[in-house]
């Protein structure tokens, strides 16, 4: 997988791809986010958390048309980002265990 773009911008420039953005909620801390668009060639805000699922931000549309394709593209979102919060796991459990031997 490769290294994600971390990017301060809620609107990210690169459609259909995972970037890391900064978690409004919690200070130094980044989520998974994507923009896709829909059917109707509408963004939808997706957001990737480390449970298997997708949150889709509804708050600037009244609704959404998906696709097979778009559904598609969002699981395929979501095992990449699982992929990446497991290769994140593994390194903090990595860095955990060197510590713990000092």
């Amino acid at each position: 997988m490769k290294k994600l773009k971390i990017t301060e911008n809620l609107e990210h420039e690169v459609l259909h791809e995972l970037y890391l953005a900064k978690d409004k909620e919690c200070e130094g801390e980044f989520e998974l986010k994507a923009v896709l668009l829909d059917e109707e060639g509408d963004p939808i805000n997706c957001t990737f958390n480390n449970d298997g699922c997708v949150t889709i931000d509804t708050s600037d549309i009244t609704y959404t048309v998906l696709s097979v394709e778009n559904l598609d593209m969002l699981w395929d979102l979501i095992l990449e980002s699982q992929e990446y919060f497991a290769k994140e796991l593994a390194k903090e459990l990595k860095r955990e265990k060197k510590t713990s031997k000092k």
